[in-house]
Order: C-alpha cells, then sequence, then structure tokens
C-alpha cells in the first residue's frame, strides 16, 4: 500500500484556516499496517477535540511483510500540538523508518 500526504493542512482536533470546527478525528495521518508512507511540506495541527494523542500512526496494528514494503519517510512537515501529542508512533520493529531535514514539533 502506497499513501502520499504532500503540501497540506491537517487539523486534528483544532480549528484553523479554513477549519471553523473542530472535528473529533483519532489521528491526523494513519497508516494501521504500514506500507509505503510519504509525508512531504505538511502542517498537523493538533487541539483537544483529538481522541488521541498520536500525529501520525504508523503500522500500529503490525507491518506488511517483508522490510522492502514498510517504509515512512517525513520531510519538511511541522508538528504542533496543544495537547501534549506525540509526533510519531511505530512499532519498535519498524525499519525503513527515515526523517529528512526540516521539522519542527510544537506543544
Amino acid at each position: 500500500m502506497n499513501t502520499t500526504v504532500r503540501g497540506s493542512q491537517l487539523y486534528d482536533g483544532a480549528t484553523g484556516v479554513g477549519c471553523n470546527s473542530a472535528g473529533t478525528t483519532s489521528y491526523a495521518i494513519e497508516s494501521t499496517n504500514g506500507g509505503k508512507v510519504i509525508i512531504n511540506d505538511v502542517d498537523i495541527f493538533q487541539g483537544s477535540g483529538t481522541h488521541n494523542t498520536t500525529m501520525v500512526r504508523f503500522g500500529a496494528d503490525g507491518l506488511f511483510p517483508g522490510p522492502t514494503i514498510n517504509s515512512l519517510l517525513v520531510s519538511n512537515t511541522n508538528f504542533t500540538s496543544g495537547n501534549f501529542g506525540i509526533g510519531i508512533q511505530a512499532p519498535a520493529n519498524a525499519t525503513g523508518m527515515h526523517f529528512v531535514q526540516h521539522h519542527l514539533y510544537r506543544g
């Protein structure tokens, strides 16, 4: 499975530009079984309306078999939480995790 999130603003239980009502999401981005995930040039805002403190969840329900299938590449991404949030949650056995430059964690 391939997932790409690029050039976006995501409001996870928060309000902001173009988002006047805070929803009750679980995660801003979720790929429960891993796969190939690219997150680039994304602003994630988490507020008190979220059901979890994690903003990006990767492989939490088990990874696809085979080390070449599962990868998470995050670049030029800002994580802002008013809920003491965790930027990224991944299992301890996850391989292929790459965090490239220009990240900002706030909250």
